[in-house]
């Protein structure tokens, strides 16, 4: 075996350090625990492990343990595990800690995240850790105690200082941040808390110095238009502001309102406010252009970016923001913003998330709950919000402003965060700089769908440091069903993999995922009754009867459902170790059957190569000649199997009606009619249209989309997370004929489709990478196969 569980290739040498005053016998066990631990055992040196007598001695020696060197192994890197009796190390640690450093080989400092156990090795109440964030460290030991430390930066820290007490390990990690010491996040729970551990509890000497020495001017830009009310309001709450060097500057985007002008007019005479007239370029509004234009006028050393619908509450919040500026390594700041309701509209944004349709979409994490009572000082955050956020001029004209190309209304804020990441400098979000946003009464609706797309092509490969991956993607901060992320797993022969599919035969999704799967050296299928089995991949209702069997068998089982369970299925779901959905919509049918088994959204998606090279080759006029389909016909495209007899009734009656009233003007094919041919169709269609009474094959869907075809589909079973409704699409209600048939209608206009057309090839983007799909799979079963949590009743 190789890879992440194999170590005989390592030169990972382990020097184990214990530390404060804890029961040897504790420590002692837990040392012999790690020693002990059931992985290839690493290339020692040539001393010998010693016998736990002689570990004991050791110990017994010496009145305080402080700082106890079990140096048997003396080499040129060697790793200490600050270790203490509060705390059990993962009998895998060591083999996760080699992997990692192979990754990660510039690393000094290494933390993991945790969970509690009790007397009776029962682990509960898991820690998941944010990736590292000096500023959040500040104000609070999140971290509590390192995994590992490498020798070399234990030696030059100096250790930890007992003096410091509960707080030793902060103190190290403060002294080893101040110091740029490259610390890590390996997010697997690797230590086990074996009594409660409080929160490291708050710390003059270690809260970031207010340093009033620095005052740098800002110009705060406020764009507005035509709203006065709100604008006055958020003048009066800025002369509360105590900071001592700022101008205001009144971005006005050609306001018309005779009030409004007035107060305008009114505002002209107050000094240290400047009102500059800033009107859309052509007849388009932009909120990037305008705040790069205004950015032009400042003459400040930092911008503060500010909403007009925004009031301050507390008078030292641009003195916050400012002194976490001035912290050598952050580029922008944000503030912590509160619906008028006192609730949390804006802490930060996460980017990793799924929000409807889209994955990796920006969200605000916290947006709706109650502001925290911990009143930590700071955090580093993936992104802020653009309606209150401080950066420097020079830093903002370096990366050329906001995108007025890609970004003109939405994302432009999010797209100069991780430009600024990716330019190596920190986002922070400031807690105690908090003003209240009246975010509805602005510009409402969703983000345009154009951006959206720009913004998945731009950042699909960025993901979000602080969001640890434990935690689920579509409910922020509850445990993921089945925890973790995909990594690399090879294996000395392959494992063997039964599959089960439905009694109609293997659906598109299915046959993609098979194909996948065995061009891969990991994998090899076999037989349900194969006893070599290691795992039952099964599909569909009709593979119900299999998990009473494969249970009695003690087989794992993985159950892929894209149709609504019917009863025999729910009666045997709580048998499977996992059950694994193509969409939301599905979870939602799924999800109360499911009886505490882990239901996993994995989003389809499927190879666009083949489909790119076809259509290279191939234009529409080719294919029309292949299938014998005239020129001036507009074809409309159904593949609906023969047993859905609902289905193909509610196309044919809405094609019917469509054809009386335009006679010879449409064709309708089904796909399924030309077998080897049915690239052939799909190259020749105008339209695509799926509707079914229990199942969708989501495949299909993005094939059309791969095709440059609008869309016709019903809104069940999530095929509405997969398009965009009215963007490339129209949804109609299953079994609606006469909808149907007026979808159909709609679509005969020739502007409408090939605008639908051109935006379903470009939506295609928002679904995950067909890679990324069969990893996420290969990530459940490798999970399924090695758990020891598989128990079925």
């Amino acid at each position: 075996m190789e890879g992440r569980h194999h170590l005989t290739r390592s030169n990972l040498r382990i020097l184990l350090r214990a530390i404060r005053r804890e029961s040897p016998r504790q420590i002692l066990r837990n040392l012999r625990r790690l020693l002990r631990s059931k992985v290839p055992k690493p290339s020692w040196a040539k001393a010998p492990v010693p016998t736990q007598e002689e570990l004991y001695q050791l110990f017994l020696e010496r009145e305080t343990i402080q700082s106890l060197d079990i140096s048997m192994w003396e080499v040129e890197e060697s790793w200490i595990f600050p270790h203490t009796a509060s705390y059990r190390l993962a009998a895998h640690a060591r083999a996760e800690l080699a992997h990692y450093l192979r990754e990660h080989p510039g690393t000094e400092i290494l933390y993991c995240d945790e969970d509690q156990m009790d007397e009776s090795g029962r682990r509960h109440s898991p820690c998941f850790k944010a990736g590292w964030s000096p500023e959040l460290l500040l104000g609070c030991n999140y971290i509590r105690q390192p995994l590992a430390v490498r020798k070399s930066a234990w030696e030059a820290l100096g250790g930890v200082d007992e003096s410091k007490g509960d707080d030793a390990f902060w103190d190290l990690l403060l002294r080893a941040a101040e110091a740029k010491y490259v610390i890590g996040h390996l997010p697997k729970v690797l230590m086990h808390a074996v009594r409660e551990i409080p929160n490291s509890p708050r710390s003059r000497s270690f809260a970031k110095p207010q340093d009033r020495t620095q005052t740098p001017t800002v110009s705060i830009l406020i764009p507005s238009k035509n709203n006065h009310r709100l604008l006055k309001k958020c003048l009066h709450s800025l002369q509360n502001t105590t900071y001592p060097h700022y101008e205001i500057l009144i971005l006005d985007n050609a306001s018309d309102d005779p009030a409004t002008l007035a107060c305008l007019q009114e505002i002209r005479q107050n000094e240290g406010i400047r009102v500059l007239s800033i009107p859309n370029r052509g007849s388009t509004f932009s909120y990037a252009y305008i705040n790069n234009q205004g950015a032009k006028y400042a003459e400040s050393e930092l911008l503060l970016l500010l909403n007009d619908d925004t009031e301050v509450i507390h008078p030292d919040w641009l003195s916050q923001m400012v002194s976490y500026h001035s912290r050598e390594g952050v580029g922008m700041v944000g503030a912590k913003l509160l619906y008028p309701d006192g609730s949390i509209q804006h802490a930060g944004v996460g980017t990793d998330m799924y929000m409807g349709k889209f994955e990796s979409f920006p969200i605000h994490l916290f947006a709706g709950q109650k502001p925290d009572e911990q009143n930590i000082p700071a955090s580093n955050v993936a992104a802020v919000t653009a309606a209150c956020c401080l950066i420097s001029k020079a830093l903002f004209e370096q990366l050329g402003g906001f995108d007025e190309k890609l970004f003109p209304l939405s994302f432009n804020d999010i797209d100069l965060c991780l430009r600024v990441r990716l330019a190596g400098k920190r986002i922070v979000l400031a807690h105690e700089a908090i003003l209240i946003h009246k975010e509805s009464k602005s510009r409402k609706g969703m983000p345009e769908f154009r951006e959206m797309i720009h913004f998945k092509k731009k950042y699909r490969a960025i993901h979000d440091p602080y969001y640890n991956p434990n935690f689920s993607r579509i409910e922020p901060f509850q445990i993921r069903p089945f925890g973790g992320e995909w990594q690399d797993f090879q294996v000395e022969k392959p494992i063997s993999i039964a599959l089960a599919a439905g009694q109609r035969g293997e659906s598109r999704s299915w046959q993609q995922l098979r194909a996948a799967l065995a061009g891969k050296a990991q994998w090899q299928f076999v037989e349900f009754s194969d006893e070599n089995a290691a795992l039952l991949l099964c599909c569909g209702n009709a593979a119900a009867p299999l998990l009473r069997e494969a249970a009695d068998r003690q087989l794992p089982v993985l159950w892929y459902l894209d149709e609504i369970p019917d009863e025999a299925a729910a009666a045997v779901m709580h048998l499977a170790f996992g059950l694994i959905v193509p969409s939301h919509r599905m979870r939602s049918y799924v999800g109360p059957l499911a009886r505490g088994v882990p239901v996993e959204i994995i989003k389809m998606a499927i190879d666009p190569q083949p489909i790119a090279d076809f259509i290279q080759k191939t234009d529409k006029a080719k294919a029309r000649e292949k299938l014998g389909i005239a020129e001036n016909q507009l074809v409309i495209l159904h593949q609906t199997p023969s047993h859905d007899k609902g289905a193909r009734k509610w196309i044919e009656a809405a094609f019917n009606r469509l054809n009386h009233k335009f006679p010879q003007k449409c064709l309708l094919i089904n796909a399924m009619d030309f077998q080897k041919n049915e690239m052939y169709a799909y190259r020749a269609a105008d339209i695509f249209v799926q509707t079914a009474m229990h199942s969708t094959d989501m495949c299909q869907i993005l094939q059309a989309m791969h095709f440059a075809l609008p869309i016709l589909s019903h809104a069940d079973i999530g095929v509405g997370e997969y398009v965009l409704e009215d963007c490339n699409a129209l949804l109609v209600p299953t079994g609606d004929k006469l909808a149907l048939y007026q979808a159909m209608k709609r679509l005969l206009d020739d502007e409408l489709r090939s605008n639908f057309g051109e935006l379903s090839r470009e939506i295609h983007y928002l679904d995950p990478f067909f890679v990324q799909m069969v990893m996420k799979y290969e990530f459940l079963m490798l999970k399924s196969i090695f758990s020891k949590k598989y128990m079925p009743t």
